[in-house]
């Protein structure tokens, strides 16, 4: 009988194990070095470099206001006489004492002769004259106790008309935030929607690359370990002939279960193998899936920022619409008031003339009332107090006179209105300088200071302090001349300086990173004489900076320094010359510029 070698087929195994480790081992180290190789070969986009140059920077909080006149005056009459004529337009220039309206004051006229007439006579008043300011005074007074003012009607109906307009306006500002607050807003539910299902795809993107990722390396696996079933298939056929060679009767069954265990093994690993490579196959095109759906998803969420931001803004218009209208219901309150103050001074203009007609004798309280007649006659013509542009004009001929008639209003000195979030309220303060855009005005740029900030918070229609809804503050930014452009009532953005950096290096935010030392650094290209370019990193010191750009100083920052946007995707190659491809810039990114700010 011959021994069975299976005690050296273990060793032999034993040491075949350890060969492949350093095998692999040595595969490894190779393929890492041919990547570090090719990476140098292949070298840096020209789109992945920034010129290190001069510039300015800035941090600013971005906010959106209305552009209002800064001198601006509303011009009212206590008169309820109709309009009898209105000299200006909308856009006209007035000078103080213009005249700007007429009311009709010929009943005013009729009531100074009828006083006049009343003096005239001494010692008593003729009856024909007292019944004619008896049926004036009971006219008037039964058009006052009946509801048939002409003046008082008119301005009754316009705060109808600007409460509706106001609960109108609240209504609609209610239900859009309570759509924000329910999470109903069609915008912001879409955009979600598109987030999510990127999000989705990205994930399931990335599960099947890192599936064609463990097949690929299970397929290496496999193969290794198939070799190692054929070493010990061929080990085991070899002792199995050299024992029948020995001894033709030998005893060689343990050999043959052995060789025959390890064929079916390997036969089955095969077919493994060709399953595990078939998936790994996939792992190309997985991994270009995955970066498309990781695009995606990135442009979701830039989608989804812009929605927030777009909802923020909505809601603040209807917010000011709403508070407008309820100024609006004011003014048309105030109105009526004026209105019926009105009627009752007519109603004691005819009583007193009835008086004066009773009593002509009495000279001296015919004379104050004859005064006061002739002061409301003037009145009937509306001047303008002040200088400036008619910006509104309220006044209709034939309408009822008292309230608000014109708006005048200085359009070369103008201010924006706004409103400064919570969050920003501890940044800015008075004589902050601004910048100020316009759709309407395009890339031209006005600056301003800010002039004033609310002290409270903003209040709802109630004058209580609004606990549904971010806390705003209202701000006004005066705007410095030259503002020609500008209208009042156009819609502006605004970025409030916070700091500004002059003449200073700036770079890519992501330019700068951390090594393992815990200093800041940049990753820079210094040009060799065979034309390319050695990567090393310099440490720096990062100033303030924004969102998208950092001051950089220290030695070794200067102008001309060749900085890599992107160093994480070439710390590997830190000590190592490589070249810049303007062939791979057609497929790389942007190219940053310095000296440009904002947030």
């Amino acid at each position: 009988m011959v021994k069975n070698p299976l005690g050296k087929n273990k060793l032999k195994k034993k040491w075949l194990i350890i060969g492949g480790a350093i095998l692999l081992l040595l595969i490894l180290i190779i393929a890492i070095s041919g990547m570090l190789k090719k990476a140098a070969q292949s070298g840096l986009s020209f789109y992945d470099i920034t010129v290190l140059e001069q510039g300015d920077i800035s941090d600013t909080i971005s906010a959106t206001g209305i552009v209002e006149s800064a001198v601006s005056m509303s011009v009212y009459s206590s008169l309820a006489y109709p309009v009898k004529a209105v000299h200006v337009e909308v856009g006209d220039q007035v000078q103080e004492g213009d005249l700007l309206a007429e009311l009709d004051g010929e009943k005013i006229a009729r009531q100074i002769e009828s006083q006049e007439t009343a003096l005239s006579v001494a010692g008593g008043s003729g009856s024909q004259q007292i019944k004619s300011a008896e049926d004036n005074y009971q006219a008037f007074q039964y058009g006052l106790e009946h509801g048939l003012n002409s003046g008082i009607l008119n301005a009754e109906s316009q705060v109808t008309a600007a409460y509706n307009a106001y609960v109108t306006a609240q209504e609609t500002y209610e239900r859009y935030q309570a759509g924000v607050d329910k999470d109903e807003n069609t915008t912001l539910l879409a955009q979600q929607q598109a987030l999510n299902s990127a999000k989705s795809n990205r994930a399931a993107m990335q599960e099947a690359y890192e599936a064609a990722q463990a097949a690929d390396k299970k397929a290496g696996a496999q193969r290794a370990a198939i070799t190692e079933a054929q070493n010990e298939l061929a080990a085991a056929q070899n002792a199995r002939a050299a024992a029948l060679a020995a001894d033709p009767s030998a005893d060689v069954s343990g050999y043959d279960s052995q060789i025959s265990t390890l064929e079916a093994s390997i036969a089955a690993m095969n077919s493994e193998l060709a399953a595990l490579q078939t998936a790994a196959a996939q792992l190309s095109s997985a991994r270009r899936a995955y970066d498309l759906a990781d695009a995606a998803y990135d442009t979701a969420k830039s989608q989804y920022k812009a929605a927030l931001t777009g909802v923020d803004n909505a809601l603040a218009d209807y917010a000011t619409a709403a508070e407008r209208a309820y100024e609006n219901y004011l003014t048309a309150l105030a109105a009526l008031t004026a209105a019926r103050q009105g009627a009752q001074d007519q109603l004691q203009a005819y009583a007193n003339a009835l008086a004066g007609a009773k009593a002509g004798a009495n000279q001296a309280g015919g004379q104050v009332s004859l005064r006061q007649l002739r002061a409301d006659l003037a009145d009937t013509r509306i001047t303008a107090p002040v200088c400036g542009t008619v910006t509104a004009v309220y006044a209709e001929v034939g309408a009822g006179g008292s309230g608000l008639l014109f708006v005048i209003e200085d359009i070369a000195n103008l201010v924006v209105t706004t409103a400064v979030k919570e969050y920003d309220i501890a940044t800015v303060s008075p004589g902050m300088a601004a910048t100020i855009k316009s759709d309407a005005t395009g890339d031209r740029q006005f600056s301003g200071r800010i002039s004033k900030i609310a002290p409270t918070a903003a209040k709802n229609s109630l004058g209580q302090t609004d606990t549904l809804a971010d806390a705003l503050f209202k701000t006004e930014v005066a705007v410095n001349p030259p503002t020609e452009g500008l209208k009042i009532g156009m819609s502006v953005r605004l970025d409030f300086i916070v700091s500004e950096q002059k003449a200073v290096l700036t770079v890519p935010y992501d330019a700068v990173y951390v090594n393992g030392a815990g200093a800041d650094c940049l990753l820079v290209a210094t040009e060799q004489k065979d034309g390319k370019y050695l990567l090393s990193e310099l440490q720096i010191k990062a100033e303030r900076g924004n969102d998208l750009y950092t001051a950089v100083s220290g030695p070794g920052v200067e102008p001309g320094l060749l900085v890599i946007n992107t160093p994480e995707n070439y710390r590997a190659l830190i000590g190592r010359a490589v070249s810049i491809s303007e062939r791979q810039a057609q497929t790389g990114g942007g190219i940053f510029m310095p000296g440009m700010g904002g947030r």
